[in-house]
């Protein structure tokens, strides 16, 4: 098992300059899956990526999945087809990334809003 502490993360995510994160403890079992989720904006990539350096681990990020499968960026997504067009993509894509494991999952900040994703996430 590996301690993680992550202090003071200086994303600064909104105009009052507050940090993103003031600490972040855990026990993490080797090959354990771990799933950020949250608000958009809220910090999920970025502690992602710290988290990943920090045990050795892949980062996956599921909103960079759906760009990268669907080729354009996600306000285009939502412009083409909508955001049922988004979330099926989006649900797709953490379908794919689930399959791995021992990474870093940064989620999209909608994806938990979906019953048959969040059910999922949480198996």
């Amino acid at each position: 098992m590996v301690e993680v502490h992550l202090q003071h993360i200086s994303r600064i995510f909104d105009e009052k300059k507050r940090p993103a994160v003031n600490r972040v403890s855990l026990d993490v079992r080797d090959g354990e899956f771990l799933t950020l989720v949250g608000p958009s904006g809220s910090g999920k990539s970025t502690i992602a990526a710290l988290l990943a350096e920090r045990l050795h681990r892949p980062v996956l990020d599921s909103d960079a999945q759906v760009v990268e499968t669907a080729g354009m960026s996600i306000p285009d997504i939502f412009a083409a087809g909508g955001e049922n067009a988004f979330r099926a993509r989006e649900t797709a894509a953490l379908a794919e990334l689930g399959k791995r494991s021992g990474a870093v999952l940064a989620t999209g900040g909608g994806s938990i809003c979906r019953p048959d994703v969040y059910a999922r996430k949480i198996e």
